[in-house]
């Protein structure tokens, strides 16, 4: 399963970890290569596009909601490119 952010491709991958593919051709984009490890089976259901939150649906029907780390670093960078430096601090 996959969704599409504002910076990013987010898809489920077989060995059971969300990955990243950085699709932002501005100067905030980050290329992490940094995945998350999801429960077997489990489906990506959305991606706010422009917020951090990610949300995944385990194989029991459960929905959890997950901060990945490469869309808060990307919002981060964001906040503190605008100078805000409190909400930076904050997420």
């Amino acid at each position: 399963s996959f969704a599409l952010h504002a910076g990013f491709v987010v898809f489920t991958t077989l060995n059971s970890r969300l990955r990243f593919a950085s699709i932002a051709s501005d100067k905030f984009a980050v290329d992490c290569k940094d995945d998350r490890e999801v429960e077997l089976n489990a489906l990506l259901v959305t991606c706010v596009p422009r917020g951090i939150r990610t949300v995944v649906e385990a194989p029991r029907g459960n929905l959890e909601t997950v901060y990945p780390r490469p869309l808060v670093h990307l919002a981060v960078q964001k906040l503190l490119a605008k100078r805000s430096y409190g909400h930076a601090l904050e997420m």
